[in-house]
């Protein structure tokens, strides 16, 4: 056997044990046409199988195979006397089926008991190509083969793969018990900033409500009559002075003045304080110093009636 074919070979075995639990001794089953090939090409299945197969090989055939072969006879008695002194796998076909049907009923869906079979026949090849998991092995000009892995098969060693990603139901069981441990854990309150110290502070001014106050910030206005007697005006506030109704004809403003007395008379003595008219005494200069003396004298002449 080339080095190259042999490890191949050895390759697709490791599949084969690593991912279907195959063991050595590999257990392989032999039908009636495979033995007749391999005794015309002279081959010894004792040395060529291990070989092939890269370990120790249990050859096994059929009641049902033994029985076909001894039913033809002739050129293939030598051949029958070979499958006698092979191990039998038991079958429970009465009265005995062909070797195809005895292969197919033996491997299943699954290939349970992890055979290899070594067939010549290609409809029977081609329907285990379609099982995961089942060696085939054929001769060809004289060369044993064991085929490639099949599609079917690297299909299920890809499931198998994910298969081992994913955990098992005992894992589950467990972290579903520990997510439970972990929700009935109190979970501690984290400790927030308090308010300050309440004696270190500036203690804060209590604030008022909003007071309405009545009295304007500006000056009160000043007017002087005809007598010469001064009157104040305290300005009223922005609500009793609209510009836009009520002032839009006042020129001066002496007219608004008096407009806004006369339309809003003020009676809260709070909102206006008027001083009442006076005269005002003008004091004449003496045009000469006898009239000064005249009038110093009259003024000591009125204090002395006083004080009398």
């Amino acid at each position: 056997m080339k080095l190259k074919r042999h490890k191949t070979n050895r390759r697709y075995m490791a599949v084969y044990q690593n991912m279907f639990g195959f063991r050595q001794p590999y257990q392989v089953l032999i039908d009636g046409n495979f033995l007749q090939i391999a005794k015309q090409t002279k081959k010894d299945l004792d040395t060529a199988l291990p070989t092939l197969l890269n370990g120790q090989v249990r050859m096994m055939t059929t009641y049902c195979c033994y029985a076909e072969l001894r039913k033809l006879g002739g050129e293939l008695r030598p051949t029958a006397a070979m499958a006698k002194t092979f191990e039998k796998r038991r079958c429970t076909h009465q009265p005995a089926v062909s070797a195809k049907e005895c292969l197919k009923e033996i491997i299943g869906e699954t290939n349970q008991f992890n055979y290899a079979v070594a067939t010549q026949d290609q409809e029977l090849r081609a329907y285990l190509r379609s099982i995961p998991g089942v060696p085939l092995i054929y001769i060809n000009k004289s060369v044993m083969i064991l085929e490639p892995i099949s599609i079917a098969t690297l299909k299920k060693v890809d499931e198998i793969e994910v298969s081992k990603t994913l955990p098992k139901s005992n894992e589950i069981a467990i972290s579903k018990e520990e997510q439970d441990q972990i929700l009935q854990v109190p979970v501690k309150k984290r400790k927030r900033a308090s308010e300050p110290n309440p004696l270190s502070v500036k203690r804060k001014k209590p604030v008022n409500p909003a007071q309405k106050t009545l009295k304007s910030d500006k000056k009160p206005l000043i007017k002087t009559t005809q007598d010469g007697a001064n009157t104040e005006l305290i300005a009223q506030s922005s609500e009793c002075m609209p510009l836009d109704q009520s002032n839009k004809d006042c020129d001066t403003l002496d007219e608004f003045c008096k407009d806004s007395a006369e339309k809003e008379p003020l009676t809260n003595t709070t909102d206006t304080i008027q001083k009442p008219a006076r005269k005002r005494r003008r004091r004449r200069k003496p045009n000469s110093a006898a009239e000064g003396i005249a009038g110093e004298s009259d003024k000591a002449e009125d204090k002395s009636d006083c004080l009398e």
